[in-house]
């Protein structure tokens, strides 16, 4: 009988040592900037602490590896602004609302499962690719400024999205943005767009930002947006605009 016990104990002892060793044992962080910032947040860095965390402000930490972030399993807020991040690839499988990653050094965005994700900030970057966006069709505000991009017919498949930011771009050209129905704002200021007949379209459109394209000339897709309620075109060299 002691043996029998003794048998079926003794797993059950080393099963539990084993799990309270990977939960409160600390975890190895390579970058020292992200680990520093982590302790004066959290605490002791184990995968418990990390595991409980749901708002983080990591910004302006002169942060280079995200090596670590995987462990926030249930992190809904995300702030990783201003810091020196070239890859993304740690925040897969997140279970993230807003994440902001803007003014980094990030110039590829590879295929990510983020099936929580309302909000994304990836302004002030080097990203001129943005076709796996449309993999996170949860999107609800896409914020894209000042970054490299030339074309946008990639993004068609997010039904959400709401809030578009294309300011400060190298787009020549909007053409796929009619598939966007759901669009209430729309920014595109600061690029070299010339035809803007693709959101004529854009039903839902509430806010528009055409300022600083001065080869735009033809106003007439506006009179389409029946909903619109804020326009912006200074330095756009439109001559004649209908009221």
């Amino acid at each position: 009988m002691k043996k029998k016990l003794t048998a079926i104990i003794l797993p059950l002892i080393l099963l539990i040592a084993f799990f309270s060793y990977y939960w409160y044992a600390e975890i190895s962080i390579e970058d020292s900037n992200l680990r520093e910032a982590l302790k004066q947040n959290i605490g002791k860095l184990n995968r418990a602490n990390l595991y409980d965390v749901a708002t983080l402000d990591l910004s302006n930490c002169n942060i280079k590896n995200l090596d670590g972030v995987q462990n926030l399993k249930n992190i809904n807020h995300l702030c990783l602004s201003n810091n020196q991040i070239k890859e993304i690839k740690y925040i897969n499988n997140l279970n993230i609302d807003s994440l902001d990653l803007s003014n980094n050094k990030i110039d590829n965005i590879p295929k990510l499962n983020l099936p929580k994700l309302r909000i994304l900030d990836l302004s002030g970057n080097n990203i001129s690719d943005i076709q796996n966006i449309s993999n996170i069709i949860t999107l609800e505000d896409l914020v894209l400024s000042d970054n490299n991009i030339y074309n946008i017919c990639e993004l068609t498949n997010l039904p959400n999205l709401t809030l578009l930011d294309l300011n400060l771009n190298d787009l020549s050209s909007i053409d796929g943005i009619e598939n966007l129905k759901t669009l209430k704002s729309l920014f595109i200021g600061g690029n070299d767009i010339h035809y803007i007949n693709s959101i004529s379209n854009l039903s839902n459109l509430e806010e528009l930002i055409l300022s600083e394209n001065q080869n735009i000339k033809d106003p007439i897709p506006i009179e389409y947006l029946k909903k619109l309620k804020n326009l912006e075109m200074k330095y756009t060299n439109i001559e004649n605009i209908i009221q």
